[in-house]
């Protein structure tokens, strides 16, 4: 997934959940930042990397299931988050 994919500034603004697809192996930096709405992620099991503030400003993302295999985590991935479960 490249980089500001569903950023705020896009028509994706009010996603609530989501469930990434089994193909996806990184996701870019800036993808979701500013996705307010957005309360949970489910990440696939082959991603390897979340680019930096990645959900910057998702500030009522809660939830969030990390795979395993994730290697790298950009600065600032869940900065402004409301994360209370990991």
């Amino acid at each position: 997934m490249g980089d500001y994919a569903f950023d705020a500034s896009s028509d994706f603004s009010s996603l609530t959940s989501l469930t990434l697809g089994s193909g996806l192996t990184s996701i870019g930096s800036y993808a979701f930042n500013g996705a307010e709405s957005l309360t949970s992620v489910t990440i696939p099991d082959l991603v390897t990397s979340i680019g930096s503030y990645a959900f910057n400003g998702a500030t009522n993302l809660s939830s969030v299931n990390i795979p395993a295999l994730i290697t790298t985590i950009g600065a600032g991935a869940f900065q402004d988050t409301g994360l209370t479960s990991v």
